[in-house]
Parts: structure tokens; sequence; C-alpha cells
């Protein structure tokens, strides 16, 4: 039901005084004007809930857009809601049913988020060069489509499809400082705020994480190929619109951005070295063996004895803190770098790592067979050493 007093010519009234408005305010390209014309003639006379079967030709037309042309469409249309709020508000005695004020609420934010998930999940969006440009309006269309109102799922569920489209471009080589300085400016920067976009307070705080994620200066460690992925698994959740499964980036793998973290903390010289670790550790056969212990101790050896112990130890004890409770408690891309890591805690100090592995023997036995063995063994080897 739509909020509009009942009979066809009010339909017809709003319609027109709506595109006509839209018309006078509104300057766009013609093949644009038609597509929301049409796409308001059509769900002026229909539910609410119907109304996304009534997208194609807007989905279509920005599926021809490319470059300066889809940035330009997408400026204009997310200035369409406000055009049509700016309207109707003055006019609400006039067309809008006295009993139906919520239903005319719930109309005006309906049509700001179809516009927003029509643009979000084109795939001329994905983009830097897009999301420069139009970064500063958008965000605010979000906030205030999350704030006012419509079923929590819809503003979630597209919020988590923008940040992985972010995440995914600034890990990329398209990454762009203007770009980061743009998200840190315009986005909620806490978990509190992120309430704005998440009401469920996992995704808030996964929200937040996602977002200190875009802050740091992933692409470099990309570029370096840091052997670490940042997210370790995908959510699936149905977008009842698209009538379709979408897969977003789920929890960030904490435990590895935390030693993206420490990484940046170090000076240039001494990151190097610890790079280089990584990649060695993400080298270590099935069956460790001299060749690679030889080149393993080689590199702690570039290091102070101190400072490889104690920051190895940090290592470890932030992965089995915050590596995520389940079964499977590593992504196949990340678990060779637990278990190399383990394999240069063999080369360690005792005094430094002797608690910490046999937390590792104790958590992982039932979680990772793999994980435990090699503990194990780096346990025995220090013991033997010691």
């Amino acid at each position: 039901m739509l909020p509009f007093k009942e009979g066809r010519e009010v339909e017809l009234a709003v319609e027109h005084k709506i595109c006509g408005f839209i018309q006078q305010h509104l300057p766009m390209e013609d093949d644009l004007k038609t597509v929301i014309f049409q796409f308001f003639h059509n769900v002026l006379q229909v539910e609410l809930s119907t109304w996304e079967n009534y997208l194609k030709g807007l989905e279509d037309y920005l599926y021809e857009q490319q470059g300066d042309d889809f940035i330009t469409a997408v400026k204009t249309l997310i200035k369409v809601q406000p055009i049509v709020e700016k309207y109707l508000d003055p006019h609400q005695d006039e067309f809008v049913q006295s009993n139906r004020w919520g239903m005319y609420f719930e109309f005006k934010k309906w049509i700001r988020y179809l516009i927003l998930r029509t643009i979000v999940l084109s795939q001329n969006f994905s983009n830097v060069n897009v999301q420069i440009k139009i970064f500063p309006e958008f965000s605010q269309q979000f906030l205030e489509l999350s704030i006012f109102g419509l079923h929590p799922y819809y503003p979630d569920a597209l919020m988590a499809i923008w940040i992985n489209i972010l995440f995914e471009l600034q890990c990329s080589e398209q990454h762009s400082d203007v770009l980061q300085q743009l998200i840190l400016t315009h986005l909620p920067k806490s978990v509190s705020n992120s309430r704005f976009f998440f009401t469920n307070l996992g995704e808030q705080e996964v929200y937040a994480k996602r977002l200190d994620i875009l802050s740091l200066p992933v692409h470099e460690y990309r570029a370096a190929n840091l052997p670490l992925e940042l997210i370790t698994s995908k959510r699936r959740f149905i977008d009842h619109q698209q009538m379709k499964t979408v897969v977003v980036a789920d929890v960030p793998a904490v435990w590895s951005y935390c030693i993206l973290q420490s990484l940046e903390k170090m000076n240039s010289e001494i990151r190097t070295i610890w790079l280089e670790i990584l990649h060695h550790a993400g080298a270590m056969p099935t069956q460790i063996n001299d060749a690679w212990l030889t080149q393993a101790q080689l590199l702690t050896n570039k290091l102070p004895v101190g400072v490889f112990n104690k920051g190895l130890n940090e290592w470890l004890k932030v992965i089995v803190a915050e590596v995520p409770r389940k079964t499977a408690p590593f992504s196949v891309t990340n678990k060779p770098y637990v278990l190399g890591l383990l394999g240069f805690a063999s080369l360690g100090d005792a005094k430094y790592l002797d608690k910490t592995l046999f937390k590792y023997q104790k958590f992982f036995c039932s979680r990772s067979v793999s994980v435990a063995d090699m503990t194990a063994y780096a346990l025995n080897h220090l013991r033997a050493m010691s």
C-alpha cells in the first residue's frame, strides 16, 4: 500500500508533480531522465515491496555508462530522493492519506535505498576514480538512510558490500592515498558511531576493524607480497531485493591485522627482516628439513637475540589470542605461515617462548593437528637445547 490518497487521479498527479519538479530542479541527460520517469510511473501504482521489479531500466542504464559518464549519473541519481522530498514534504496534506504518515516516511526511504542499492551493485561502482569523485555525497546518503531507518537488514547489507569493495580496491594496485583520506574523513571512525550503519554489535565491531585496516598502508605490504590474508572467511547472506545469494567479507583475521600493525611501528630496516622471516615461514615444507632451518637461522641472526625472541613471542601470543574460536581456525592461505613461525620458534630461546608454546599445544590439540604437531616439535627442540 502506498501512502497517498486513494484514486488513480491522485497517483497520476503525484507522478506528474514529482517528475516535473525533478525536471525543473535536476538537470540530466535525456536517457537517464526517461529511466527515472518510467520508474516513478511504474512504482506509484504498486506496493513498496515490489519496487525492485522496476529497477531494470536503471540497472541497464548504469551498466552502459563508463568513466565520467557513470560518475555524472551517480551524482545525479543520489540527488533524486532529496528532490522528491523537497517537493512532497510541503504538499503532504494535498496528497498523503492522514493515517499513512508512517508509510509516507517509508516511501521516501525506499526511494533512497533502491537508488543506492542499484549504484552499489553496478559493476562500474568498483573503481577507485569513481569512489574518489562520489565519496562525500555518497557516504552522506548512506548515513541518512541508516539513521532514519528501513528494516535494519538493508543498510547493513549494502554497507558490508561497499566496505568490501573499498577494501579490495585499497589492497590492489589501484590504491589511492586520496581515497584513504576520504574514507577516514567521511565514514564513522568508532564502533559507537558505526551503529548508524550496523544495528548488530558484532557487525559494528567488524566494521570498525575493517575501517582500521583501510587506514593502514595495506597496499605497501600487498605490493611486497605480504604473506597474510587480512580477511579469513566469507559470509553469505540473501539479498532479498535481488533474490540471490551475495558473498561479502566476514570478520577480519584479527591476528594478521595485529601483525600488520606491529610491522608498521618498526623502522624500515627491522621491518624488512621481519618480512623476510614471514616469507620464509610461508615457504616451510610440509616436513621441516635442514635446508629450511639453515636459512631460517641466517634470518634470525640478522636480528639481536632479544629482538627476535620477544618479537616472535608477541606474534605467537597474538595468534593464539585472536584466532577464531572454531574447529578450522586458519584459512588455507594463513596456516602455512603459522606453521612456519612455529618452525622459527624451534630456533629461539625457551625463556621467551616456552609458556606460549605450551598454550599452543593445549589450545590446538583439538583444533588443528598439524599446528599441535609443529608446536610439539618446537617445544622438544627448545627443551633439548636448554
